[in-house]
């Protein structure tokens, strides 16, 4: 008999589909729960829609006073190549280094909104999400408030949303593969809570596995695994290699505790269904 997955006593629980589809859970989850940077993977794909749709594009540049050390795209905000520090620190020179920042998606979502002109002035990132990705996934997810960092909602949420990671139905798949894609693939920067890395990959909102080691996803899962981890606890991730699908909700924010407990019940996810 195959041994139940052990979680870790902060976390409430997680859901798990397998290669060939199946879903399956381990814990109880009761509520809502916050889902910290993995709102950045929401604001990503509202944008993508409006790229989508031609309303802007990813090479669009980025009109700031700020960004004085050279010309900054909507890619490189969205890929955290774009030099903004936190708290909008001074800027460094563009796509030198990976800097990661929930400044550089605030600057993101306000040129989209600005983009859309006078018809849509006072929209904000959380209606567009929640009349555009959150109605097609009929998901309870909400943007209180920063669209790097405050939105909320269910385990069952979060499963909808990998469902659109493994197989994408909003966005086209030619949109989903340049979203998963490295971004300047060679950058240096600090994956927070892990480390510096030599490659620190993202693509466009998706933060990219590649070599990193250690990685909150295991040892096991391909270098193509794609998703983000939030402070709050939470996590999405996909592995296109393996087809196996990870979301995890906590009762206790990111820590020390979580760089052990992830890879190890990552590790155990992939020894039962791989």
């Amino acid at each position: 008999m195959t041994s139940p997955i052990a979680l870790h006593p902060n976390i409430d629980a997680i859901a798990v589909i397998e290669p060939g589809g199946n879903h399956h859970y381990v814990g109880s989850a009761s509520g809502r729960y916050a889902f910290a940077s993995v709102t950045k993977l929401l604001t990503t794909h509202v944008i993508a829609d409006a790229v989508s749709s031609g309303f802007i594009f990813f090479e669009d540049d980025i009109d700031d006073p700020y960004f004085d050390k050279g010309g900054v795209t909507l890619a490189d905000l969205m890929s955290h190549a774009s030099g903004v520090r936190p708290e909008l620190l001074e800027c460094v020179e563009p796509r030198q280094k990976r800097i990661y920042t929930n400044e550089a998606f605030h600057l993101a979502g306000d040129f989209l909104i600005r983009s859309l002109g006078d018809e849509f002035r006072g929209t904000t990132i959380a209606q567009l999400f929640k009349e555009g990705l959150g109605a097609h996934l009929s998901s309870t997810i909400e943007i209180a408030g920063s669209c790097a960092s405050s939105a909320s909602g269910t385990l069952d949420d979060l499963v909808k949303f990998l469902g659109e990671m493994r197989s994408p139905t909003f966005l086209d798949g030619q949109m989903h593969e340049l979203l998963t894609t490295p971004y300047c693939e060679d950058l240096a920067g600090i994956l927070p809570g892990w480390g510096h890395y030599v490659r620190n990959l993202f693509g466009i909102g998706y933060e990219i596995k590649g070599e990193k080691s250690p990685h909150w996803s295991g040892p096991r899962s391909s270098s193509s695994t794609f998703g983000h981890f939030g402070q709050s606890g939470a996590f999405v991730f996909h592995d296109p290699v393996h087809l196996i699908s990870v979301a995890c909700v906590t009762n206790e924010s990111f820590g020390p505790w979580a760089k052990e407990a992830y890879p190890q019940m990552c590790d155990e996810i992939y020894e039962r269904f791989s």
